[in-house]
């Protein structure tokens, strides 16, 4: 069964009705969330509070400064999700605060000319083959 996102299937109306009603929760939760961070940061940075106690500062201090950490995200197959973003995929990469991740994306442009785009790159041609 596609998810709503085969055209071609013979029951993509269906599915499309279906998906987006199973995405409209997460959508308004999502946006409901940022507007309550956004008026908690604004109430705690006009009433000069911190969210670091005083006993995480002090165990911060005492660890020392930690190595930053590189990963990289590759474009292909296993990583690559079209259309939407959902809470119920699983993270591709998980990192530390401070830490820096390079993530390789592609277009959904590249099929027009596959030749300079896909062909020869493995990733690519997983995602698009």
């Amino acid at each position: 069964m596609c998810q709503g996102d085969d055209p071609n299937c013979a029951a993509f109306a269906e599915h499309r009705r279906r998906f987006l009603g199973d995405l409209a929760p997460e959508r308004r939760a999502f946006l409901k969330s940022g507007f309550v961070a956004t008026g908690g940061a604004v109430a705690l940075a006009a009433g000069g509070l911190s969210l670091v106690t005083p006993a995480l500062a002090q165990t911060s201090a005492g660890r020392g400064p930690r190595q930053a950490t590189h990963q990289m995200l590759p474009a292909n197959a296993d990583t690559v999700h079209w259309g939407y973003f959902s809470k119920n995929l699983k993270p591709q990469v998980e990192i530390a605060s401070g830490d820096f991740v390079t993530i390789e994306t592609l277009t959904h442009q590249a099929s027009d000319d596959s030749e300079r785009m896909i062909q020869g790159d493995p990733g690519a041609e997983s995602v698009y083959l």
